[in-house]
């Protein structure tokens, strides 16, 4: 049995890599004032800043996952260690003790 559980992401964590919102919302940051500039109405005005908040918000939230995920990778690496290190250590317990053995037995 694997003493190392392994964290697996449910479906609604997955994001693109960190930056891509954070492109879109430079590239519509850019073309909105370029294309639209003072002829938009203001409905309009605020259906693109929800676009931008909303890029703005998945950002932060593909960093928060990101992190997250990143954390587990490092506690599951973490503790693969600690148990390859417990196994060599109790392996040195066994050699140690069999050569022990073998010197009380040439001893008699």
């Amino acid at each position: 049995m694997n003493p190392c559980p392994i964290f697996v992401e449910p479906w609604w964590n997955w994001h693109p890599p960190v930056g891509v919102f954070i492109g879109i919302l430079a590239v519509v940051g850019i073309l909105v004032p370029w294309l639209k500039g003072e002829k938009a109405h203001l409905r309009e005005r605020m259906w693109w800043s929800i676009l931008m908040i909303g890029c703005f918000a998945l950002e932060l939230r593909t960093i928060y996952i990101d992190q997250s995920q990143h954390d587990h990778e490092q506690e599951r690496s973490r503790c693969e260690e600690t148990a390859k290190f417990e196994a060599v250590v109790d392996q040195g317990r066994t050699i140690n003790e069999s050569q022990i053995k073998e010197q009380k037995e040439q001893e008699h």
